[in-house]
């Protein structure tokens, strides 16, 4: 519901840290905001798959954005490590992390 209410601002952060992480090449920490607890931006180490990952209430039901929009290219948020929960729209799921 939080992606739907604030959908604007969290594609306009999820491009901004895609940028971000791209000239820098590291992990990127989003900036504190009252939308998310934390977020920040990563390269999979599996698939070279650019991931940007939002908590918001439940760290084991993060929203993410992946830029390859499949969730199987993601390892340890949806997929080999969890699964897909909703796909709310291209590139952007809920997903389900593995409580172990």
């Amino acid at each position: 519901m939080t992606f739907y209410l604030h959908r604007d601002a969290f594609i306009e952060l999820a491009e901004s840290a895609v940028k971000e992480f791209q000239s820098t090449g590291r992990v990127y920490r989003l900036p504190e905001s009252p939308l998310y607890e934390s977020a920040d931006a990563r390269l999979d180490l599996y698939s070279d798959v650019l991931v940007v990952e939002f908590i918001i209430d439940d760290f084991y039901l993060p929203l993410v954005y992946i830029t390859t929009d499949n969730p199987e290219d993601v390892d340890d948020t949806c997929s080999k490590g969890g699964v897909p929960v909703d796909r709310l729209e291209p590139k952007w799921y809920v997903c389900s992390r593995d409580w172990n």
